[in-house]
């Protein structure tokens, strides 16, 4: 017995030596490739501090795979954001990665990163994206877009129930967007492309009825689904219909990836089909937007597709 319990207490000696601090990562590991990939001192130096901080506030993190945490952080830092969860711009999100049976750092861009991007290309005079509540949604002109009745009281509006998600963009030339996707419809989109979401257990979980054991929900769609919403509805927005800055295009890419040490991307938790396809219409959206600035756009022709809205805003 005796043996056996002395051969358990080593058993635990050796897992513990096995897995180093990130200190200790850090030291011998991390900071070899923070080095090859942020060759400004002041920027490398900052970067290592916003980054152990990260650590220390999110103890969940010290649970991930190391050098995925560093590499989620290095792609924070490509598209110059700064590692803080409570700016809403970048997160790293802990995440259980069946195919290695290993927890891992994701980086994901926030709705708020997105608008930020757009910002800095110069080339949007507005973009925005809001919760549409119940009551609010007015009827469907086929020429100028959907129709909302804005509810003009702060309470009362915070306190209804969110019914769908509306975005629009105009560009620096007058060009006008808008998309509107209904909630019904955005816990279709998450069912159907995050692998780590449930549209019943989320359902379940809104009304007070889900029996298992929350900590195993790792899709950010449970833990923030109108950010998440949001971000989705930008994101379809500005792949159709915005012009794609190189920044931005590098954000398509590396949204909710971990990259590999081959520098390809792996979408852990959406299906890579959503990212491709978004991917795709970003760069056809861009050259045609980038085109459109150059000369007056002109109106398509009116559509109203079953699944989602969108045209030219009337807000």
């Amino acid at each position: 017995m005796e043996n056996n319990n002395r051969n358990n207490q080593l058993q635990a000696q050796n897992n513990q030596v096995a897995t180093p601090s990130f200190s200790q990562f850090m030291a011998k590991v991390g900071n070899k490739l923070v080095e090859a990939t942020l060759t400004d001192t002041t920027r490398r130096t900052q970067f290592t501090a916003n980054l152990m901080a990260a650590i220390s506030n999110n103890p969940t993190l010290r649970e991930c795979d190391q050098l995925s945490v560093v590499s989620a952080a290095l792609q924070a830092e490509s598209l110059k954001f700064p590692i803080n969860n409570s700016l809403g711009y970048v997160y790293l999100v802990p995440f259980n990665d069946k195919k290695s049976g290993t927890k891992k750092a994701q980086f994901q861009i926030g709705y708020k990163g997105y608008i930020q991007l757009a910002i800095r290309s110069g080339q949007y005079k507005d973009i925005n994206v809001v919760e549409v509540k119940e009551g609010e949604l007015g009827e469907f002109d086929p020429l100028n877009g959907q129709k909302f009745n804005w509810i003009k009281d702060y309470e009362k509006r915070k306190a209804a129930k969110t019914i769908g998600y509306v975005g629009q963009l105009e560009l620096m030339n007058g060009f006008k967007k808008q998309l509107y996707i209904s909630y019904e419809e955005m816990l279709d989109h998450a069912d159907t492309y995050s692998q780590a979401f449930s549209k019943n257990t989320y359902i379940q979980l809104q009304n007070g009825t889900y029996k298992g054991e929350t900590w195993k929900l790792s899709s950010f769609w449970y833990k923030a689904f109108d950010e998440m919403a949001k971000k989705t509805v930008l994101r379809q927005m500005l792949s159709k219909w915005g012009i794609m800055s190189i920044d931005m295009q590098d954000a398509y890419i590396k949204d909710q990836a971990e990259m590999k040490a081959d520098g390809t991307y792996d979408y852990i938790d959406s299906t890579s089909r959503e990212y491709k396809e978004d991917n795709t219409e970003a760069v056809r959206a861009s050259q045609e937007a980038s085109n459109a600035s150059q000369v007056p756009p002109m109106e398509e022709d009116p559509q109203k597709e079953q699944s989602t809205q969108a045209s030219d805003f009337d807000m």
